[in-house]
């Protein structure tokens, strides 16, 4: 056999039954000692490096960072052992250890053989041997622990570890001085015999180095046909016929990814040649002695320290630099920024056990995190669907199209994690066309056939532990993702996109269903609530005085609780298609996962309850599941109304004083809660319920808000502050906790900003402004049309004041560092030479913004319900300071003549204005203007295709549009919009232009089938590929309505961008009849 394969077959073997530590004191040295030692590629050979008294004041966790061949060192011991927990000790010379070893005892206690290494600087006869030492006072401390918990010596008793105390040489070979990083320390080396799991080092391709052409070329000759699937053998054999020719297409095409266990970045040529000669020096002085070759050596080591300090510096500089100039590294580097002080988890440590203790072995670990993920649900109550008779579901009996796969595809994320078939989202959207055909049919074919393939219920579960977290030993500090199949995935967002369109067309569920909806977010949840509340504080002001108290339910595990068959029969039972639920069914049954814990992943464990938490399927599902809770808790004669997000529930409670209100609620939780927790299997976690009881702040002394709810078995004691949706509510509903934690929060990122750039280095000045608008201003300004109320009245002004200045300090503190100006630079220059506009015009903007977007919501249909209970209870007026945030902001924008029409003029937009399965025409948008001249000359020269032109024109503050077919005389259409001031844009105008070329062909039936719609207005043109929620839905759905027509006369529309004022005849043409509209129109 070969010598490097002796060799390597000899390193598997030792990794597989070794364990190799090193220990190393870097004496709080990071440029001389920390930093070149954990750069050394001689680190690479060890499982777990324990260093003392590091450079840092941080945690320093012990993981497994390569393989493992045994070096000799300072002491190298063999032990036989299949499990061990290593203790990595430091105790400050002169300190008093009793904390320490209080502490250390405890864990010894725990079941296992422990292995304790550090730096105790502690002296006794025990282990200095016959050197002669001072004996420490606390020694007799670490003698008895030993004695205790039976710790045994592996040392030989005066083998020094500390090389510069008098009277002590140790001979050290050529490996130990491979790890010398002129520590007044040895560096100390251990190996255990143990049976380690095997480490899979993860495969990762190199997607930028594909090779299209060839992938291409490949998955062509592989791919299998498209067809009609009529057995679930069909389906299996296509999936997997797909699934292997996409996985060989990528392994011929896709290099890998080589991970070198020697590569260390930064530590190159320059540093090694450094640190050779300190070394060098180094043995020369502990030769001789003399105080000559000791100061060379000192000025060596000082030398390096400085060299890698400046390497460091300059390495970490480059890396940011390189981001310049792409969009997308910018935001990996932003991402890092704001995760910055929570480190990557490289092992989980010792869990606790049911019964007590803590686990320290990797499979048994994944065994309890799986039984704490997926636990057996208490027994549901499933006797109401025995015989029950369905209402007749709604009439939906639609193929998916290839345009929904298409589109599935777009919204997937690129270079996701995958699942355990390795593919990603690129090589799907590289193949675009060849694959969606045969995603359609599969996709067709499960639902049809009410199946899930097999390889698609297989998933990783992935172990993320939740920030913030004080004791990660506890299961609850860890939150489970599934890593699903990405064609599975891009199915399922189709099928979640069908539900979400009939959810919302045939109003499946409650309308305060906020969460995992189209046009819902946490700011319109938020607008309810206050809504509601400001309902209960009118009644206040006429001397009713009522109160309105809040109870905020959790559900442990919501998600992993799901019963199957409860949710199948409340997806039934609210009219989703027979076939659909049958396909929902099996896509639930029979799922497969594994643990995946950085250092171990777990073999196959079967999931028979819950829905996977990453499936784009997963919300809109939940919204079924307990969308009873929320209508049920709603109690018109109680004066309770609920709120949901996703798995979050709200009660609030109307009443006469807190007291009444809790026997409300406590009446609602035993009628209504618990038995739907019987039925559906979900568990309450009482002890994380939280309860608010809403007083103005000039009413707080007339009410008890301190009064709790006693539950059964459990009490709940109202808090002044509530985290909800992101923002902090207290009981006046003045904001103060919440401006307090948003400057906290952006302190936090503005740190981080500064690792971005410095005054000289970094990051470019327009790079750093994106990433402060789209992280740090986000953050800091999340539902701020909510919290922040302008000219609100008398007590209110300091409030105001104060929240601007703190809002103001941090963009201040963003401007200065993103310049480079000096500290005591004024921020409003700051602001003019940055372009940001000043905080409270920001602010202003964006509420202006979300008074659009709340408007023309289905949401303020509620809100407007709300408001209805108070002018037909009382036509007395509200006190102004007693407004909800949405009212004020009404009543001052119609105060300040903002708004021109009323509010309730604004166009009230629908979630979806097409059907999911609706197909669009055709667009084509060139990249740039002399490539659309040269397409256009090209069309019209082809006597087989019809030019139309349309234009929308904003001449002299008025609005025109027009459209014309110039081949056939008097075909064109003009139209006035009104003013440009008023109600309608330019964009609007280009909107109606396109559908008035769609009436055109219908009135002229021209005999040219071919037709290309030439429009000069992008935002048009991807409008009518993409119809969402865009401004315009009234004419998009004209034209969703008429396009049909066209296409059935035989007419093939595609729609085009042109150059406009370019000189193209048409373009001008109908430009010219567009202004006459908007000048003579009425």
């Amino acid at each position: 056999m070969p010598r490097d394969q002796v060799a390597k077959q000899h390193k598997d073997t030792m990794h597989k039954n070794t364990l190799s530590i090193v220990q190393y004191n870097v004496r709080n040295s990071r440029e001389k000692v920390m930093a070149p030692f954990l750069l050394d590629k001689d680190i690479a050979n060890f499982d777990v490096v324990a260093i003392q008294e590091p450079w840092a004041a941080r945690e320093y966790a012990y993981s497994f960072i390569g393989e493992s061949t045994p070096q000799p060192g300072i002491s190298s011991h063999i032990a036989d052992v299949t499990q061990v927990t290593i203790h990595n000790v430091y105790n400050p010379p002169r300190a008093d250890p009793t904390s320490t070893f209080t502490e250390l005892r405890a864990r010894l206690r725990e079941p296992g053989q422990h292995f304790v290494c550090g730096d105790f600087n502690l002296h006794h006869r025990m282990w200095a041997g016959h050197n002669p030492v001072r004996q420490s006072g606390h020694a007799t401390q670490l003698l008895r622990l030993a004695v205790d918990c039976e710790l045994h010596l592996l040392n030989e008793p005066g083998v020094p570890t500390h090389k510069e105390r008098p009277g002590e040489r140790a001979t050290c070979n050529v490996n130990k001085r491979q790890l010398e990083h002129q520590s007044d320390h040895y560096p100390v080396v251990t190996h255990f015999q143990v049976n380690l799991p095997d480490q899979v080092t993860p495969e990762k391709y190199q997607w930028k180095r594909m090779n299209v052409e060839l992938y291409q070329a490949t998955l062509r000759s592989k791919i299998p046909a498209a067809q009609d699937l009529n057995t679930t053998n069909e389906i299996e054999a296509l999936t997997d016929q797909t699934v292997t020719a996409i996985q060989e297409s990528i392994e011929v095409s896709a290099p890998k990814a080589r991970y070198c266990e020697w590569s260390r970045p930064g530590f190159d040529e320059e540093c090694r040649e450094v640190k050779r000669t300190c070394n060098r020096l180094r043995r020369r002085w502990m030769r001789t002695r003399s105080r000559k070759h000791w100061l060379e050596y000192k000025a060596a080591r000082n030398e390096k320290g400085r060299f890698i300090k400046k390497k460091l510096r300059s390495g970490f500089r480059a890396w940011i630099e390189e981001a310049d100039g792409n969009e997308a590294m910018l935001w990996k580097r932003a991402r890092w920024m704001r995760n910055k002080d929570n480190p990557r988890q490289s092992f989980t440590p010792a869990l606790e056990k049911e019964g007590g203790g803590l686990e320290n072995a990797p499979q048994k670990k994944a065994d309890i995190l799986w039984k704490h993920f997926f636990p057996k649900p208490p027994e549901a109550d499933l006797t109401d669907i025995q015989d029950f008779s369905y209402s007749p579901p709604v009439d939906v009996d639609r193929d998916f199209t290839e345009h929904e796969v298409r589109q599935a595809l777009r919204r997937t994320a690129l270079d996701k994690a995958p699942g355990p078939d390795k593919i990603t989202s690129r090589p799907l959207k590289i193949a675009v066309g060849l694959l969606v055909p045969v995603i359609r049919q599969l996709a067709n074919g499960c639902v049809r056939l009410g199946y899930w393939p097999q390889h698609f219920r297989d998933s990783f579960t992935i172990v993320l532990r939740k920030p913030k977290k004080s004791d990660y030993t506890k299961l609850k500090a860890y939150r489970p993702i599934a890593l699903l199949n990405t064609i599975g995935k891009i199915i399922e967002s189709m099928a979640a996109e069908r539900i979400s369109y009939l959810v919302e067309r045939y109003r499946l569920l409650p309308d305060s269903h906020i969460g995992g909806r189209r046009m819902r977010s946490p700011e319109h949840a938020l607008f309810i609530l206050t809504e509601r509340i400001c309902t209960a504080w009118a009644a206040i002001h006429r001397g009713a005085r009522p109160i309105c108290s809040g109870l905020f339910l959790d559900i442990s595990g919501a998600y992993d609780n799901v019963v199957h068959q409860r949710l199948t029969h409340e997806l039934r039972r609210r009219g989703l298609p027979p076939n659909l639920v049958r396909w929902i069914s099996s896509f639930l049954r029979d799922r497969t996962t594994r643990i995946v814990l950085p250092e171990y992943t777990s073999d196959h464990f079967s999931i028979d309850v819950g829905i996977p938490q990453g499936s784009p399927l997963s919300p809109i599902l939940y919204l079924f599941y307990n969308a009873n809770l929320i209508e049920n808790c709603a109690i018109r004669s109680l004066n309770s109304s609920t709120i949901g997000y996703v798995d979050d529930t709200l009660i609030l409670v109307v009443g006469k004083d807190p007291t009444t209100n809790c026997e409300t609620l406590k009446r609602i939780y035993t009628e209504q809660c618990t038995p739907w927790s019987r039925k559906f299997g979900s568990v309450f976690a009482p002890d994380k319920f939280d309860l608010m009881h809403f007083v103005p702040a000039r009413y707080r002394t007339k009410f008890n808000i301190n009064a709790p709810l006693h539950l059964p078995g459990h009490t709940v004691t109202p808090r002044q502050g509530i985290r909800y949706l992101g923002v902090y509510l207290d009981s006046a509903l003045t904001w103060s906790k919440h401006i307090e934690q948003v400057q906290a929060d952006a302190t936090r990122l503005l740190s981080g900003l500064t690792s971005l750039a410095g005054s000289t280095w970094g990051t470019r000045l327009t790079s750093l402004i994106k990433v402060y608008r789209g992280i740090v201003l986000a953050k800091a300004l999340f539902c701020c049309s909510v919290w922040y109320i302008p000219d609100r009245g008398e007590g209110y002004a300091h409030a105001e004041r104060a929240a601007i200045q703190k809002l103001e300090a941090i963009q201040k503190e963003a401007a200065r560092t993103i310049s480079g100006a000096f500290r005591r630079t004024a921020g409003s220059a700051l602001n003019v030479e940055l372009n940001l506009l000043a905080m409270k015009q920001e602010l202003e903007k964006r509420i202006g913004m979300t008074l659009g977007r709340v408007v023309a919501s289905p949401v303020y249909n509620i809100i407007c319900e709300i408001r209805q209970e108070i002018r037909a209870t009382s036509n007395h007026k509200l006190h102004p300071q007693l407004h909800s945030p949405l009212v004020h902001m009404e009543r001052r924008y119609r105060a300040e003549r903002r708004i021109q029409y009323p509010i309730t003029e604004l166009e009230r937009k629908v979630p979806f204005v097409a059907e999911p399965w609706w197909v669009p025409p055709a667009i084509h948008i060139a990249p740039n203007r002399p490539q659309s001249i040269v397409e256009h000359n090209e069309i019209i020269r082809d006597l087989q295709i019809l030019p139309v032109y349309t234009d929308g024109s904003g001449y002299k503050k008025r609005v025109g549009s027009a459209a014309t077919i110039p081949s056939i005389p008097g075909a064109t259409k003009k139209a006035f919009l009104g003013s440009l001031t008023d109600k309608h844009s330019v964009y609007a105008a280009e909107l109606y232009g396109i559908l008035m070329a769609l009436q055109l062909l219908l009135e002229y039936l021209p005999t040219r089938k071919e037709v290309v719609i030439f429009t000069d207005n992008h935002a048009a043109i991807k409008s009518t590929h993409r119809p969402r929620y865009q401004n315009g839905q009234c004419i998009l759905r004209q034209i969703i309505q008429t396009l049909p027509q066209v296409l059935s006369k035989g007419y093939n529309v595609q729609i085009r961008w042109i150059s406009a004022h370019s000189g193209v005849t048409g373009n001008e043409c109908v430009d010219a009849h567009a202004k006459e509209a908007a000048l003579h129109g009425q």
